[in-house]
């Protein structure tokens, strides 16, 4: 966002339109394995219609204009509902990946998968906190075959 908000919602805006599918945006066709949208194709078209014309409109409304300003504010209130919904989902992605940790693997490790290992082993508190879960993420499968969980007993803990 070197360029600021502005510019980012008037170029590149990534939104998402709830309620909707793929299929909404070519009515008449439904596209292969979609789900089926929340709302009808009327209520459908008209959202498009809605971001797409406040999009257009930020390419060619005077920057201090009302209808530049009315197509700034839709486009922000439909940024921020995406990022409202988008932040669990990336929130679990941020758990599936941490690059910087490199103790096992030198492309990271799985937070989430060091969390699972100490609820599949289902000991009592007092056990849990000596349990030690090293972990180790790996891109693709070619590293896949060295990722078996194992078990050290040591004076301190497991």
């Amino acid at each position: 966002l070197a360029k600021g908000e502005e510019h980012a919602l008037a170029q590149k805006p990534v939104v998402i339109l709830p309620g909707l599918n793929h299929s909404d945006f070519c009515p008449g066709f439904d596209v292969p394995g979609d789900l089926p949208a929340e709302v009808d194709q009327e209520a459908a078209t008209t959202t498009i219609g809605e971001v797409t014309a406040a999009f257009l409109r930020l390419q060619v409304a005077p920057p201090a204009s009302a209808t530049h300003m009315s197509a700034l504010a839709l486009m922000r209130a439909k940024v921020a509902w995406t990022r409202d919904f988008m932040a669990p989902y990336l929130k679990a992605q941020e758990l599936e990946r941490n690059r910087t940790d490199l103790a096992d693997s030198a492309e990271g490790a799985s937070p989430f998968c060091a969390r699972a290992q100490h609820i599949v082993a289902g000991l009592s508190k007092e056990d849990d906190v000596r349990l030690r879960v090293r972990d180790g993420f790996h891109v693709d499968s070619s590293n896949l075959e060295h990722c078996h969980p194992n078990w050290t007993i040591a004076a301190d803990g497991l």
